[in-house]
């Protein structure tokens, strides 16, 4: 189990708050979760910002996942994870939800995490909105998790970000979004 750095954490939060672009909001963001992730053993990033040959699409970022037994092993979570970061002053919609959706599905991915900092729209409960489009991408095989910056701010080992993310996929498989509904 990894220590993740608070100070390290509150300095990309800072970087991205004091932002003068959007560009360079996403790329903080980015970076932090670059860092975060990095922290979870057996995960590598292999890239950042990457176009693909038409130019029509980016991935911000991309891990390889090695299934290291302190890390996200189980055979639920793929051996590649492409995270979108939305760090946006408000929710994310159901348009881009669905393309991520999509960009999962041109590369044959069936998981992937959602960094809304503010969340997604909707209503988790009636699974209105972006709620929707993750649960109508689930019925697709296709699992998106969206992990929110209040929650990036609460933790601090690797290990609760890894219980964080087998959370997230257990409530969204069960309740078909990865927000608590209890």
């Amino acid at each position: 189990m990894a220590q993740i750095s608070h100070e390290q954490v509150c300095k990309y939060l800072q970087r991205a708050d004091s932002a003068q672009t959007k560009d360079e909001k996403g790329k903080a963001l980015e970076d932090l979760i670059g860092y975060l992730f990095s922290t979870i053993p057996g995960i590598e990033m292999s890239n950042q910002d990457a176009l693909d040959v038409f130019v029509s699409d980016e991935i911000d970022l991309a891990f390889w996942n090695e299934r290291h037994p302190e890390g996200l092993w189980a055979l639920i979570f793929p051996d590649i994870i492409f995270v979108e970061c939305k760090n946006w002053t408000g929710r994310v919609g159901s348009h881009e939800v669905r393309s991520f959706t999509q960009k999962l599905q041109e590369r044959s991915l069936h998981f992937g995490v959602l960094v809304a900092t503010n969340g997604i729209t909707g209503d988790p409960h009636d699974l209105t909105n972006a709620h929707h489009a993750i649960a109508y991408a689930q019925s697709q095989y296709c699992r998106i998790l969206v992990i929110t910056r209040t929650e990036i701010e609460n933790i601090a080992t690797s290990n609760q970000l890894v219980n964080l993310l087998k959370q997230k996929l257990c409530d969204l498989i069960v309740f078909k979004t990865c927000f608590t509904v209890r």
